[in-house]
């Protein structure tokens, strides 16, 4: 039971098409599916449909972000846990919320921000060779990360957000900075060694 990793974030820009130019020439993201103002990317060693969903829309923001869960009874254990901690959720159904999305459960954090888990994404394979394949793949552009692991988020009550997704979410603080700021640095599980969500 449980929530593996960062699935993926959904981003609101203004210019779709310029903003898909910059995420697949300079950042080095790959192009699996679109829509009317919808396009789906993936960096090159993930497996899953996508990772990055660029959305066309007047202002630039982050839309929801995306956590893969390991069993499809992992949504109904974290439906349960949120309905009881006064959050209210969606269900979707596999494909419904676009091309090569799973089933999934959506809800709003207290930061605001809203977030999915999914489970079941479509699996497309990474960009390599079955037989001998190399390290990466041959002529990529740009910087082209082989997968996206960390979100940045930001909100007002840090630390009620911190125990929120602590208590509700079962992630844990790694780090925690008091200063001028304070700032979580929270991960997936105790063994990770990167932190997941600030």
């Amino acid at each position: 039971m449980g929530i593996l990793r960062l699935s993926h974030v959904e981003v609101r820009v203004p210019d779709l098409e310029l903003a898909t130019a910059y995420y697949t020439e300079v950042v080095g993201l790959y192009e699996t599916a679109r829509e009317q103002d919808r396009v789906f990317l993936k960096c090159w060693d993930e497996q899953q449909h996508h990772s990055v969903i660029l959305t066309s829309e007047p202002t630039y923001g982050l839309n929801h972000m995306g956590w893969k869960v390991r069993y499809r009874e992992d949504l109904d254990h974290y439906t349960d846990r949120l309905a009881k901690a006064g959050v209210d959720v969606v269900r979707y159904q596999a494909g419904e919320i676009g091309p090569g999305h799973g089933e999934a459960i959506r809800f709003t954090l207290p930061s605001g921000h809203v977030m999915e888990l999914v489970y079941g994404m479509q699996i497309v394979g990474n960009l390599l060779p079955l037989v001998n394949p190399p390290p990466k793949p041959i002529n990529m552009v740009g910087f082209a990360p082989p997968r996206l692991d960390h979100i940045f988020i930001t909100c007002e009550d840090v630390a009620g957000n911190t125990t929120f997704l602590q208590e509700v979410l079962d992630f844990h603080v790694k780090v925690c900075l008091r200063n001028a700021k304070l700032r979580s640095l929270l991960q997936r599980k105790p063994t990770d060694w990167v932190h997941s969500c600030n």
